[in-house]
């Protein structure tokens, strides 16, 4: 009824993976494994850490595709 719909753009330099949330009834505990692998890998490739925008009724994760200026 309510599929998951899931946002990817490039905005200014920055890919942008983004869905709005949906309440789940059963409710798991997130370890937070997989986001810092994600940044971790990310710092290694680029030398930048992914930005994480967690609100009330979206999440968003941006990963800039440029390397930062010296």
């Amino acid at each position: 009824k309510n599929p998951l719909r899931v946002s990817i753009r490039v905005k200014d330099g920055v890919l942008e993976v983004e869905n709005l949330k949906h309440p789940k009834l059963d409710v798991e505990p997130s370890t937070g494994i997989g986001l810092n692998n994600l940044n971790s890998r990310w710092e290694i490739i680029t030398g930048r850490r992914i930005e994480i925008v967690d609100e009330e009724n979206r999440f968003m994760v941006r990963l800039h595709l440029e390397q930062p200026k010296a």
